[in-house]
């Protein structure tokens, strides 16, 4: 690839696709950026991005709606609260987040609603379109509900993660809640499984757990967001471009989270061009995840694919073993080699065992 300081392209006009614009066009005033692709839905129409607040990540964090330094992991046989000072979890709408960017390009960035269908590469071109996935992938799929109650029912400071307190029986199943205050809240049924359910499933879901666990039989509902998740390694679209976002893999294919290493991700690529370092071809770029965080993503998934009725015990026994600060770098990939130690202990031994096996010497099976 042909690469001149002048010019980039990006296609694709979501979240890494934006941010890696903006960002480019605040580190150098004298660049011209093209823009290709409908501006996302998720612009208008908002959605939550979960993450840890981490170094890389101090402009989101300001515009974040919400921060918890507390949260929880609740299953039928207990619960954990941890807690971070330095890694706080954040809660950024998407709708604040993309007009941020926009707002930066205004007057900077040429915008095409047209995908070029080979792009022209005589200058660095940047690929956020929607990768391809393997057959039958695992999948993260949701519905949250943005609801007001009357009465003053959740603990604004601190949110629950994982409450595996609901129906097992579609696949791994657990409510996700963000306490906005002591009135309102996100709240979302979601699930690890091939398949995505019809809506009225997860509305159930989330009723019956307002019911049960908050004696909340009404609400005011503000608006509502549903999600796919692919929770596996993809394949990059295109071929004499740089993938960037889920396109270049920036999904952590164990837990679906994507914000944090999207933007970690278009940093490193607007210094690397600053400093004359960019990759000259998508061989060459560097993996958004560590090797090591790569190859246990494909034990882990293996192990829920095989035996989701153990999932909320795996996952309150990563709570357990791990403090906040080191749950918090775990999730954000920089985890210190003792946190892996301290996961692969508390993993139940045989099972994980067998599917690094599977993994590695059987791959097919």
């Amino acid at each position: 690839m042909k690469q001149a300081d002048a010019h980039i392209s990006v296609l694709g006009a979501g979240c890494a696709g934006l941010s890696l614009a903006c960002y480019a066009a605040q580190a150098d005033s004298n660049l011209d950026i093209s823009v290709f692709g409908k501006v996302s839905q998720a612009a208008t129409q908002a959605h939550i991005w979960g993450f840890w607040k981490t170094g890389w990540l101090d402009m989101p964090a300001s515009l974040a709606r919400k921060s918890w330094k507390h949260w929880q992991i609740i299953t039928e046989e207990g619960a954990i609260c941890q807690t971070s000072h330095s890694y706080p979890y954040h809660a950024l709408e998407s709708t604040k987040w993309l007009s941020h960017c926009l707002n930066q390009l205004r007057g900077r960035a040429e915008f095409s609603e047209l995908m070029p269908d080979e792009p022209d590469i005589d200058y660095p071109c940047f690929d956020s379109r929607t990768p391809e996935l393997p057959a039958h992938p695992m999948l993260q799929h949701f519905l949250g509900l943005e609801i007001y109650s009357e009465r003053p029912v959740f603990t604004p400071d601190t949110l629950i993660l994982m409450d595996f307190r609901c129906d097992q029986s579609h696949g791994i199943h657990f409510i996700y809640l963000l306490p906005f205050s002591e009135h309102e809240a996100m709240i979302e049924s979601t699930l690890f499984s091939p398949d995505p359910l019809p809506e009225e499933t997860y509305l159930a879901s989330i009723n019956d757990y307002l019911a049960r666990h908050y004696q909340l039989d009404g609400y005011t509902e503000l608006r509502r967001e549903r999600g796919i998740i692919p929770m596996c390694e993809t394949m990059a679209t295109g071929q004499n471009s740089l993938p960037i976002g889920a396109n270049g893999g920036c999904i952590r294919p164990s837990s679906g989270y994507g914000f944090s290493f999207i933007i970690k991700q278009v940093k490193g690529l607007v210094t690397d061009m600053g400093t004359g370092r960019l990759a000259s071809s998508r061989e060459n770029m560097r993996a958004p995840h560590r090797w090591l965080d790569r190859q246990l993503d494909k034990v882990f998934l293996r192990v829920l694919r095989r035996h989701p009725h153990l999932a909320p015990a795996i996952f309150l026994s990563m709570a357990r073993a791990l403090d906040g600060d080191e749950m918090a770098m775990f999730m954000s990939g920089f985890a210190r080699p003792a946190t892996y130690a301290k996961l692969i202990w508390a993993m139940p031994k045989l099972v994980f065992i067998k599917a690094a096996i599977g993994c590695y010497l059987m791959p097919a099976r």
